[in-house]
């Protein structure tokens, strides 16, 4: 009896040996989004969920965390939902195929335009405007080149207060173009067959501008570092698939909401690692 008492307990030292071992060379699991995106805080997370498995690296865009995941230098990608879906389910696209999409089952977040904290009167101007080319049906029309139109936010007619500040829309009338800050971002900001910059954010801040009566120019900006570029004035806003968040309302006027989206997971085709991280 002592013999087989013996044995067991033999054995269940074995297997909690064998366990530990295969729990301690277990690979690391690399998690990745844009810095400063909305991706981040949501990586960031997992990767913490993960413990000591858990590692998460940042990139400079979006599209760069597809191509990492691609090259197997990252295992788990959290980007927008719109990106995602616009570069994994185009055909022809480079990553078509080769990636797949994981609905982690994130909140759903909207897109504004976010402008200097003191340009109250100019945002208002901009939903303004944003309000009468839905109303006149171009906002609908260019959602439907993009493939967007499910993600449009309906916009309420908004009120324009003629009592505020004036000083930074008369800066831009005065100067005769608003500059917008930009990345490279797909279906909202991107380089065509062309080399012309295209997106649903793009061609709706020509639509808007026109309406101020100004030119649209557009400047590539660190995304990480957008909110300087703003304050110092090299840009005069940041359009550009930009998630609303209490805490960027602090710092910045932001527009009316205008797009849907949500944070989802990026995996290699046929990878099993969201299923052995659960």
């Amino acid at each position: 009896m002592k013999k087989i008492i013996l044995t067991i307990l033999t054995v269940a030292i074995l297997i909690v040996m064998v366990v530990g071992a295969v729990a301690c060379n277990l690979p690391t699991v690399t998690i990745m989004a844009e810095a400063g995106s909305a991706g981040e805080e949501v990586a960031q997370k997992y990767a913490d969920d993960l413990g000591k498995l858990g590692n998460y690296v940042s990139a400079l865009s979006q599209k760069d965390v597809l191509t990492e995941i691609l090259a197997q230098t990252a295992d788990i990608g959290i980007i927008d939902s719109i990106m995602a879906n616009y570069y994994i389910n185009t055909p022809g696209s480079s990553f078509n195929g080769k990636l797949e999409i994981v609905d982690i089952e994130a909140e759903e977040e909207t897109y504004a335009v976010g402008l200097r904290k003191e340009d109250v009167y100019l945002t208002q101007k901009i939903n303004k405007a944003l309000y009468d080319l839905q109303e006149e049906g171009k906002i609908a029309e260019i959602a439907a080149v993009y493939g967007l139109t499910d993600a449009l936010v309906t916009f309420e007619e908004p009120s324009v207060d003629e009592t505020l500040d004036k000083t930074g829309y008369n800066y831009i009338i005065g100067k005769g173009e608003f500059i917008v800050g930009y990345t490279i971002f797909a279906p909202i900001s991107y380089k065509n067959g062309n080399d012309e910059l295209v997106g649903f954010d793009t061609d709706v801040a020509k639509a808007v501008c026109e309406k101020l009566g100004v030119t649209a120019k557009f400047q590539e900006i660190d995304w990480d570092s957008k909110v300087l570029e703003l304050d110092g004035k090299s840009i005069d806003a940041i359009w550009n698939g930009m998630t609303y968040t209490a805490a960027r309302a602090e710092e910045m006027s932001m527009s009316a909401s205008y797009l849907k989206n949500k944070q989802v997971a990026i995996v290699k085709a046929g990878s099993t690692v969201m299923e052995q991280t659960k």
